[in-house]
């Protein structure tokens, strides 16, 4: 059985096998795991509405990806739009571990290559992009055809494969510009036979090779032909050369986080982010990394030209790109990065499936001298030590998967995630008819125009982009398309702007949890979103919509942190009303179940502990209220202790102390009224700690020391009104202490 199991694998049909089997098992496994409409991930909902209306997207307009996922649609009619481009995404992550593995195959035995290739699909990164509508997978497809091609082209030189490489790298940028990345190690490849050829008809072979890659990336052009006809969706508006230059650019996209690493000195973040590359690699390969080391010695001693050029392809796209990037260890920010972190796991790829047949081939060594002495003990030997070789990397192999499995699959499965879809539901049941609606961040909106703009619900609304409600374009793209209403800037933090839009609403105005709004700005709570400058009065009725995503994720791990920050929304609409309520001393259970679901939302945040506090200290119950203001204060601390570790900006830290503080004081109040003056006065020193311009604070300190210490009293109050001369009680106190 064991001679029939082993022919059956050096069979070449067997090796054809492998990879169908490869591609259609992990095409199963994505498409299954899918989401069933828009994820809550990046930019799918903008993707969708894209390629649904062959609108430009965001810079630099992904053009190759729009116009490959609008052929997808119409050749996969198996659901609704986002799912059928979410099928689009898991075809090409199928497409590139099957590319992987005719790659790997020529390095290889068949099964280590399949092990292999299984194991980068099993990859959390990998599987998210291939299950959600984004154009990664394609990328990494794109990414595999160019090395495959890059490796045939050195095996078997012509220039004419030179002249194909060129044409398809122009081609793939119009995908994602960063696939240029990979330019380098692909030269490397082939410079000594590119720099021979050249030798002769020098000037014409170059002409040809830039014709040909102008060629492909001419595919841009579609930008500037399609942005002409107006069509809905039209980021930048590149009609003309020098916008069209500046979308490619990515010159005029200056207000995203992509560009948050300005703020930091060049390569300031550079280790933590490596930091983070190598968490995410041992998380995702584990055990197979220990066959790195033996399959980067392997490589070097097969081909210098191929060790050098796979080197070059993890260095340039890995840690060069992270020192580019600069990005804050956030899990924002580590979001945005993490899909790049596949190009160079490519790079692993080679060096794990090489050591593992690097540690194989060791046992060759003599073989041919044990074969010539025909001596059959000492054959016999060779081969059950070779036996036992196979049977430990294929264990370390198989030990990898099971665990990237385990590991991996429960958080990557989207099947029944309709978080999404069930924000932006219960967003505009929010709105009255006629209603204006302001979002910000990219998953809240673009599940807004998702559900408008393609499954065609809530069109007497207006959807504003407040990010871009500033940008020309955007305004005379809406006016165009919404009967000459044009928004004005609501980006720019002029309340006098925000007053125009609300009258021109007819008092018909709101926002959602994610806008941004001047300090002064008033709203209430409604439902899911705030009504500004409000012409109804509060109804409790319209603040009864929080589905939680049908509960059915409640209290369960988010996939990723754009699932978390939609449930943020959730709790922010949750925290909005108990503030409000809590102002009027109209604190209730359904307020108080609210925000006991928050806990379970995120467990994280720390104003719904605060709120509770509050609910509870209304009642009468100061002990019950003393232990949720101890949640909120712990909870705010660990957020300053993450902030430091994410190397947050100034205003962000800030922001944490004062709410910090302002959770201490609330303890150290309960703590008073509960009979601990002495641990009262450490929680108010506390809040002064965080924020040593907190006036309550130091006035809280002179009712404290009231009847215990008359000095203390005057210079707590003094402090007090140093920070706040308009505080009147402290004003009226300091004057009876002062008169005796």
């Amino acid at each position: 059985m064991s001679e029939y199991i082993k022919n059956l694998i050096l069979r070449k049909d067997f090796r054809a096998i492998a990879g169908f089997a490869l591609f259609f098992l992990f095409l199963g496994i994505y498409a299954y795991t899918s989401s069933p409409t828009i994820a809550p991930y990046r930019d799918t909902g903008e993707m969708v509405c894209d390629i649904a209306t062959l609108g430009i997207a965001h810079q630099p307009g992904y053009p190759l990806y729009i116009l490959l996922g609008k052929i997808a649609t119409l050749l996969i009619p198996i659901g609704n739009l986002a799912y059928e481009l979410n099928f689009f995404s898991a075809v090409c992550g199928a497409g590139a571990l099957y590319v992987f593995y005719l790659l790997l195959i020529k390095f290889t035995p068949a099964w280590i290559a399949f092990f292999v290739c299984a194991l980068f699909g099993l990859n959390f990164t990998f599987h998210t992009v291939s299950t959600v509508s984004e154009m990664y997978s394609l990328n990494i497809l794109l990414a595999a055809i160019l090395i495959y091609a890059a490796f045939d082209a050195f095996e078997k030189y012509s220039f004419k494969k030179v002249i194909l490489l060129s044409y398809l790298l122009g081609l793939f940028m119009t995908n994602r510009m960063d696939i240029l990345l990979i330019a380098p190690a692909l030269g490397i490849l082939l410079f000594k036979d590119v720099f021979t050829d050249l030798k002769t008809d020098f000037f014409k072979k170059v002409l040809l090779a830039t014709a040909f890659f102008t060629l492909g990336f001419s595919l841009y052009f579609y930008l500037l032909a399609r942005s002409n006809a107006n069509p809905l969706f039209d980021w930048s508006h590149p009609a003309d050369i020098a916008t069209f230059l500046a979308v490619i650019t990515r010159k005029s996209y200056g207000s995203t986080l992509d560009l948050i690493s300005k703020n930091y000195a060049m390569g300031e973040l550079f280790l933590p982010n490596i930091k983070h590359y190598i968490i995410h690699a041992f998380s995702n390969f584990s055990f197979a990394l220990l066959f790195v080391p033996f399959g980067f010695h392997k490589l070097y001693l097969l081909s210098r030209e191929k060790f050098y050029s796979i080197l070059t392809l993890f260095i340039v796209t890995g840690p060069f790109f992270l020192f580019l990037a600069n990005m804050p260890p956030n899990p924002h920010a580590l979001a945005i990065v993490e899909p790049n972190y596949l190009i160079p796991n490519i790079a692993l790829l080679f060096w794990i499936a090489l050591g593992a047949f690097a540690i194989i081939c060791s046992v060759t060594e003599g073989a041919s001298a044990i074969a010539g002495a025909a001596k059959e003990n000492a054959v016999h030997l060779y081969e059950l030590k070779k036996s036992k070789y196979i049977i430990l990397c294929g264990s370390i192999l198989a030990a990898s998967i099971v665990y990237s499995a385990f590991h991996n699959l429960p958080a990557s499965n989207r099947r029944w995630l309709f978080f999404a879809s069930d924000y932006a539901e219960d967003v505009f049941k929010s709105i009255p008819p006629g209603g204006i609606i302001v979002a910000k961040n990219d998953v809240q909106l673009f599940s807004l125009w998702y559900l408008q703009n393609i499954k065609r619900e809530r069109p007497d609304i207006k959807v504003i982009a407040q990010g871009l409600s500033g940008s020309a374009w955007y305004q005379n793209s809406y006016k165009i398309w919404r009967g000459g209403f044009s928004p004005l800037n609501l980006n720019s933090g002029d309340i006098s702007n925000w007053a125009d839009m609300a009258e021109m609403s007819g008092n018909n105005m709101f926002v959602t949890m994610d806008a941004a709004l001047p300090d002064s700005l008033p709203s209430i709570p409604r439902g899911m979103i705030s009504e500004i400058y409000p012409a109804r009065k509060f109804n409790s009725e319209n603040s009864n919509l929080w589905h939680f995503f049908n509960l059915e994720w409640l209290g369960k791990p988010y996939n990723d942190f754009f699932g978390r920050d939609l449930a943020n929304s959730y709790i922010q609409a949750v925290v909005g009303l108990s503030a409000y309520l809590s102002s009027r001393s109209q604190m209730n259970e359904d307020i108080r179940d609210k925000l006991y679901m928050c806990r379970l939302a995120d467990s994280g945040k720390a104003q719904p502990y605060l709120y509770l506090g509050f609910y509870y200290i209304s009642k009468g119950d100061w002990e019950t209220g003393k232990k949720y203001f101890k949640q909120s204060a712990e909870a705010n601390e660990n957020l300053l202790k993450l902030a430091d570790d994410y190397h947050s900006l100034k205003d962000a830290i800030t922001g944490v102390s004062k709410a910090a503080a302002y959770s201490w004081l609330n303890y150290g109040v309960s703590l008073e009224k509960t009979g601990f003056p002495d641990e009262s006065e450490k929680a108010y020193l506390k809040a002064l700690q965080r924020n040593p311009k907190f006036a309550q604070a130091h006035y809280n300190m002179a009712i404290l020391y009231w009847r215990k210490d008359a000095d203390r009293v005057i210079e707590e109050l003094k402090a007090t009104l140093k920070i706040d001369p308009n505080h009147k009680q402290a004003a009226f106190y300091l004057k009876q202490r002062v008169k005796r």
